[in-house]
Parts: C-alpha cells; structure tokens; sequence
C-alpha cells in the first residue's frame, strides 16, 4: 500500500488475473519473513511481458574489485535494497488476484492492477535494473562497457565503484566518506539495509 503496488478495478473484457501466493521463510537471524510472489509462469511472452533478463554484475569482475580493494586498502561497504523489486514501474497492463488476507469486503470481484513490479513477474528483474540504471547515472555514475553491472563516479580524491547483483550493492572507494556520501544519496531514494564494512 506504502509503495502504490496495485489499484483495485473491475478485470477489462480479454483480460487474465494471474494468481499469486505467500511466501513464507525465517531468516537467519530468526526473524520471519512474509512475500507476495506472483505466479508469473502464467505469464505470455509478448501479451504480458516482453524483456526478461537483467543484468548482473559478473563474477570474474567482482572477484577482480576486490582483489583490487584488498591490494590498495580501500573501503568496501555492503548495502541491500529492500524490496527492491517493488521499485520498477511496469509498462504493461498486469492484473493479479487479490491476496489471500487482503481481500476488500464488497470487493471480492475487484482484481489488482499492478503499477509496480512484485516478485514472481517475468519482468520485474529488468524493472528493477532500469530503476537503479537511472538513479545511478542521475547521481553521476557511468556504467562499464565491460560489465552492465559495474558503475564508476570519478572525483578528485579517487573513484567510487557501485557493484549491482540484483538488490545488493557493494561500494568500494579509497575514501570512507565517499563511500557515505553515495549512501545518503541512494537512501533517499529507496529504503536500505546497511551492512557496513564487507569482512
């Protein structure tokens, strides 16, 4: 609701409501979990999603960064996007089946139509990926050729390095206060889970 993930309407003539289900897990540090994934296997290609991939940071790249850091002695932080994927707006005409244990009184006929993507769409990965992709590169940051993964902003007193792997980020940089400065920055814009310093 925060997040203005769905609206609920009447389902348009020709349309499908995917389903979906509730996820349930206990993390490592005991607490539990609750997440609302679509059952997006119903999903068609070219009706109801068109890209599906979403590029991540390459191994062989975050192995070299931080083999990197560790020879230079640079800071290595870790930060995590929470519920990222909720982020990314979607294009397409989506409905979904309200859920269990949210279901509207006087609304059972009504599905949601979704504005974002959630968890289990095809395309909520690359939504996610677009999002990010321009939030970074508002922020000064320029993405490797190399690797659709790897984002630079150089400065004066040295470059700061954004490793993307889906919703975890590690920055790394000779500079602790720039390392701080971009996570201010990106914390404005989506709710994180700082880490701190990588081990």
């Amino acid at each position: 609701m925060e997040n203005g993930t769905w609206e609920l309407v009447d389902l348009p003539e020709g349309q499908k409501a995917i389903k979906c289900k509730w996820v349930y897990t206990i993390k490592a540090d005991g607490c539990y979990k609750a997440r609302l994934v679509a059952k997006g296997f119903s999903q068609q290609y070219g009706i109801d999603c068109e890209e599906t991939f979403s590029p991540v940071a390459r191994w062989e790249s975050i192995c070299f960064l931080l083999a990197h850091a560790a020879l230079e002695n640079w800071e290595i932080e870790s930060l995590d996007v929470k519920t990222a994927f909720l982020y990314g707006k979607l294009d397409e005409e989506i409905y979904m089946e309200q859920p269990e244990g949210f279901m509207k009184k006087k609304m059972g006929a009504k599905v949601c139509r979704l504005r974002k993507a959630i968890y289990g769409l095809k395309q909520a990965s690359p939504t996610w990926y677009y999002k990010i992709d321009q939030s970074l590169t508002k922020l000064g940051f320029v993405c490797t050729k190399s690797d659709t993964g790897i984002y630079v902003y150089h400065q004066r007193q040295g470059e700061v390095i954004v490793i993307l792997y889906v919703d975890n980020i590690l920055n790394i940089g000779p500079e602790l206060k720039e390392l701080t400065c971009v996570k201010e920055m990106l914390s404005k814009e989506y709710q994180m889970q700082d880490f701190g310093t990588v081990s």
